[in-house]
């Protein structure tokens, strides 16, 4: 599973349609992400609809460790193509990283 050791900013991914995916993000500042919420998704580019949910969980909120994951199943179902990749963080929703995903056939 790679890492993605940065601050918040541009992230972008990819994985093939019908694989699990992981991906570890690791925040350096704040470091500790203790009472933080998080959200993640896979957004259409042509009407920025919500294509896939993307599961996070806290790994270590004390360091700043979390995790996002899709199971196969989810990534079987989601068409070829590009997509935008938004992570968000709360306790107030704040973008913290954004990109594109590449799903590979």
């Amino acid at each position: 599973m790679p890492n993605a050791p940065q601050e918040p900013g541009r992230l972008n991914v990819s994985f093939v349609r019908g694989d699990a995916w992981g991906q570890l993000v690791d925040f350096s500042s704040p470091s500790n992400v203790t009472g933080y919420t998080f959200a993640a998704g896979l957004y259409s580019t042509v009407t920025g609809d919500l294509v896939q949910a993307i599961t996070t969980t806290v790994v270590d909120a004390a360091t700043g460790q979390v995790n996002l994951s899709l199971t196969a199943v989810q990534t079987a179902a989601i068409p070829a193509g590009t997509y935008e990749f938004r992570l968000s963080w709360g306790p107030t929703a704040r973008r913290v990283y954004e990109g594109f995903c590449e799903v590979l056939p």
